[in-house]
């Protein structure tokens, strides 16, 4: 055996140099060899050549191709047809028997002549030629059919198709099915015993008038009064949707009236965001048809109109604004859902008042080249931006920071310290911090603050590097190591600092005035007087060394956390690209004179985001809402009072500020059934007064005080049942309940659970504290004491029938505060003594029982008319209850009465002229009386007391303070009253 092969590559490249081999053919013809494998081989069609030469004289030979797997036998790789490059080309027995295999015998074709049969279907590429047919069964050709069918269609026939019949068509008789033609007589038959009275029957558009029944339709008459007179004592009116006049009617029958007008010029009554083409889940943004519902029913003057959104998750890209007092509400909130995209564009909803009053973002010139305006700050306290209603400018634990902004002033500062923009709030005086400001200070300077590592590092420039109607480029940055201040591009101040910036929760993040108290309640500094421009935050140091101030507005790249171009201001909203997305601006506004939002009702929905807000919305009410709250939960803030809050739940989360919060200038705002957990400060309220009947709050970690109360000596809280959970033991509690400067917070049993050592109140001056029947609980860690008492209220903490659970610690680290009867687990007087005194250490000094008291009280916002007898005792939040039995408390003990006194407060209301109110103790009923404790209520609060009683009272007895109103010149309002009745 001879093997020759060309020069070729493998099918893996590999190089195979050309050469031969020979080798005997061993007995039986067995043969084995290594060759290189040319299957699939470059050039194609590489073959090893092999020449055999037998025994017998005789010389053959074959082709291979080897593949690539092996070992293989020789029939496997003979090549059965000879390569092209071999001059004669032959193909071997096995290659033809093969390729003919498949070829048709001589029985399964047909044949040029003879009769045959053909079996099944057969398709021609061309049509075959056939003679003319002799036979009937023979084809037929194109000629024989032309002739067969020239005559069809001639004469007396009706064409399926575009023909026309004339005469009479003559049916055989009456139909019998439902898809069969009918003739005359079926139909005539058929009709024939309503066609007499169909006009009584259905009236037809444009008759004259139209009814339809005992139905009229308005637009057929000269007015609507017409209709409804026509329509007698049990007829219906119908005001189609397309009845032009703005006429009025009266009803004096009542008869049914269906306005079908839905346009916004029209009154429908009820708006349904789908009819605006709003479409729930289905992800995409329904802003603009429930927004245009929400305008087609707040057109006009009132009366206004209510918007329904049915059930379903309807999306919104920016906030929905409500600005007159309509209905809202939904299917329910397990039902109906409007959600955010981001949690960071701002307020789902925000209700206040209309841009008549309530005007937008003050702009003014741009500052630099580019698209936009500027923001105008006018020096006063009464509007800012919030930048912190989302959470792009967390600059908590960031190494890196620039806030740059171009400014130019309207004035010029000789002293003092006016805000350009800050983040800056407390919750309690000695947690205040400013993490970072801009500030236009003395001489003309600018000062920056950076608190870095928890110390607040100040910066300021030299005097007069900016002055009055020049624009200027200001940088504030920190890289890690250096704090740097820069104007128009040069360096006016640095210091070293190492760390990460501190920023608390309780900061608000403004350009505006400085704020002082958490939520923009009080201010520490004013706004500056000038324009600024093209304010960008970024999460890096900018600049480190001097550079070219920029002429044109700044742009958003991947290190800028916000920028506010001003570019985009509508309504009461300016927009910001952020780090999230778009964040929409709205302005809060202080002061009066800017309208309000009255009767607006909100109700049966859920919110996903950062909840509703509300500013200026009096006597209205939100019953069945819920908020899954991102950012913020309900916020009301300046001048919300008089609202009315049934069954709200908020479901706050680790970076959640507050679920429920109301500002400055609020109240009195009436919860009940008020449902709460997460947030760092879950319930704050500052400066307002509100009334919650039914309070569950859930802390969770992360938060830091589970419900705040802060404000003046005009402030005024009451919780009925308050239960305050620490279950899930958060480890970031300071205090359950912090109670700051508050006039007075008065809690009716409940439950008070903390952990972490918390203490479970924490207590800063103000004017009581009372808490009637209520528990103190712990989780974890028990505190060193129940009160915290840092500065004593003016009339003390007051505990009635106090207890503790799972622990015994001291009441109070100021013991001299606290005014109890128990003042340590396990201390009462024992026999006929009674409690006459507290020492230093909380024990209890014990005296001859001569007698006991009973304190009666109402605190709602009571406003007493003139010359009436109105009850209070155990009638806490009754308003002007005149009803002694709604007042009336049990006697618990037989004794005499022997002393009343009475007093009287006004906190946050208007003080009455001097006319004596006359004050007397009921016993039993409204008649039988006694007693004359005579004051007058000219002042915030008054007092008086009679002790000449001597009335006897048995065990079971009711009593109530009666109060005897004069005819005042000027009536007192929001009046509460305190009475204690000296029994012996």
């Amino acid at each position: 055996m001879l093997i020759s092969w060309p020069a070729f590559n493998t099918s893996d490249n590999k190089p195979v140099a050309a050469g031969t081999m020979s080798l005997p053919i061993g007995a039986s013809g067995t043969v084995s060899m290594a060759l290189a494998p040319n299957e699939g081989a470059t050039p194609a069609g590489t073959y090893y050549k092999v020449t055999l030469k037998l025994d017998d004289g005789t010389t053959s030979t074959e082709y291979w191709t080897v593949p690539k797997t092996g070992p293989v036998k020789i029939t496997e790789i003979r090549s059965q047809i000879v390569p092209q490059s071999v001059a004669v080309q032959m193909a071997s027995r096995q290659y033809v028997d093969s390729a003919v295999a498949t070829k048709a015998n001589d029985s399964g074709v047909l044949h040029v002549s003879g009769d045959e049969q053909v079996v099944g279907v057969k398709s021609f590429a061309v049509s075959p030629t056939v003679p003319t047919p002799a036979v009937d069964a023979a084809v037929v050709n194109k000629s024989y059919v032309d002739t067969a069918i020239a005559g069809i269609g001639t004469g007396s026939f009706i064409r399926k198709t575009g023909d026309t019949m004339t005469g009479s068509l003559t049916l055989m008789g009456d139909p019998t099915s439902t898809n069969q033609a009918a003739n005359r007589h079926y139909v005539d038959t058929q009709v024939a015993t309503v066609s007499g009275s169909l006009a009584q029957k259905l009236a037809r558009q444009g008759d004259t008038p139209v009814t339809m029944g005992a139905m009229r339709f308005a637009s057929q008459f000269a007015n609507i009064q017409a209709a409804i007179t026509d329509a007698g004592t049990n007829g219906t009116v119908v005001i189609p949707a397309d009845y032009n006049g703005a006429d009025s009617f009266t009803n004096p029958n009542n008869v049914q009236v269906l306005d079908m007008r839905g346009d916004a010029s029209g009154y429908r009554g009820v708006y349904n965001v789908r009819d605006f083409g709003a479409k729930p889940d289905d992800t995409v943004d329904d802003w603009a048809a429930i927004q245009a519902a929400i305008d087609a029913a707040t057109a006009g003057v009132g009366p206004f109109g209510a918007v329904y959104v049915p059930r379903g998750t309807y999306y919104v890209s920016k906030p929905l604004h409500i600005t007159k007092g309509i209905k809202f509400y939904g299917a329910g909130r397990g039902a109906t859902t409007i959600t955010g995209y981001s949690a960071d564009q701002g307020p789902v909803l925000v209700v206040s008042p209309p841009t008549s009053v309530y005007s937008g973002v003050p702009t003014g010139p741009a500052l630099a080249t580019g698209a936009g305006n500027s923001m105008y700050l006018d020096g006063t306290l009464n509007y800012l931006l919030n930048l912190r209603e989302g959470g792009a400018v967390e600059l908590n634990g960031r190494s890196a920071v620039t806030v740059e902004l171009f400014y130019k002033p309207n004035f010029s500062v000789s002293a003092g310290q006016y805000n350009i923009i800050s983040s800056s709030g407390s919750v309690t005086g000695p947690d205040g911090t400013t993490s970072i400001s801009i500030q236009h200070t003395d001489g003309d300077s600018i000062t920056g603050v950076v608190c870095v590592g928890g110390a607040m590092r100040t910066l300021q420039s030299p005097a007069n590097v900016v002055s009055s109607g020049t624009v200027a480029h200001i940088a504030l940055t920190y890289d890690g190591s250096t704090i740097r201040l820069f104007v128009n591009g040069v360096l006016k101040a640095s210091q070293a600092a190492t760390g990460t910036i501190t920023q608390k929760v309780a900061e608000d993040f403004v350009i505006g005035p400085k704020v002082n108290g958490f939520m923009e309640t009080t201010f520490v500094n004013f706004m500056t007087k000038g324009w600024v421009d093209s304010v960008r935050i970024s999460a890096t140091a900018r600049y480190t060394s001097n550079f070219t101030a920029p002429t044109a507005k700044a742009t958003n790249d991947g290190n800028t956390l916000l920028l506010l171009n001003f570019d985009n201001n509508y309504d009461e909203f300016t927009v910001a690209n952020t780090m999230y997305g778009q964040q929409h601006l709205f302005i809060h506004r202080f002061g009066g004179g800017m309208g309000q939002v009255g009767n607006f009702q909100l109700a049966d929905m859920a919110f996903i985001g950062t909840g509703p807000e509300f500013i200026y919305m009096i006597s209205s009410a939100i019953d069945n809402v819920q908020v899954t709250a991102s950012r913020r939960g309900f916020t009301f803030i300046n001048n919300c009072y008089l609202n009315r809050l049934n069954s709200l739940r908020v479901v706050g989360q680790m970076l959640t500020q507050f679920d429920v919060a109301v500002g400055a200038a609020s109240g009195v705002l009436t919860f009940q059934d008020l449902s709460i957990s997460g947030a760092h400060y879950p319930l704050y309220v500052d400066t307002s007064s509100v009334e919650i009947s039914g309070l569950w709050l859930e802390t969770t970690n992360g938060t830091e005080v589970g419900a705040v109360f802060k404000g003046d000596m005009n402030t005024s809280i009451l919780i009925n049942q308050p239960q305050i959970s620490a279950e899930t033991n958060p480890t970031t509690m300071r205090n359950v309940i912090d109670v700051v400067g508050v006039g007075s917070l008065l809690m009716n049993g409940g439950i008070i659970e903390t952990s972490n050592g918390a203490p479970h109140v924490y207590v800063a001056g103000g004017g009581s504290v009372t808490h009637i029947g209520g528990s103190y609980s712990l989780i974890g860690t028990a505190p060193a004491n129940v009160y915290q008492i840092v500065s004593a209220p003016v009339n003390g903490v007051q505990l009635i029938s106090p207890s503790q659970q799972h622990m015994t610690i001291p009441w109070a680290d100021n013991l001299s505060a606290i005014q109890t009867a128990l003042v340590k687990t396990g201390q009462s007087c024992t026999g006929n003594d009674r409690v006459s005194g507290i020492s230093t250490t909380g024990t209890l000094a014990c005296g001859a029982a001569t007698g006991y008291t009973l304190t009666l009280m109402n605190v709602s916002a009571n406003a007493p008319n003139n010359g009436t007898a109105y009850y209070f005792g155990g009638d806490v939040i009754d308003t002007n209850n005149a009803s002694f039995d709604a007042a009336k408390v049990q006697v618990p003990k037989a004794g005499s009465i022997k002393r009343i006194y009475v007093q009287q407060n006004v906190p946050n209301g208007n003080a009455g002229s001097s006319e004596n109110v006359t004050h007397s103790v009921c016993i039993n009923s409204a008649t039988n009386c006694f007693g004359a404790a005579a004051v007058a209520y000219n002042a915030g609060t008054t007092s008086a007391s009679d002790a000449t009683l001597n009335q006897a009272v048995s065990a079971g007895d009711t009593i109530a303070i009666k109060v005897q109103t004069p005819t005042w010149t000027t009536k007192p309002t929001n009046v509460r009253w305190y009475a204690v009745v000296y029994i012996e």
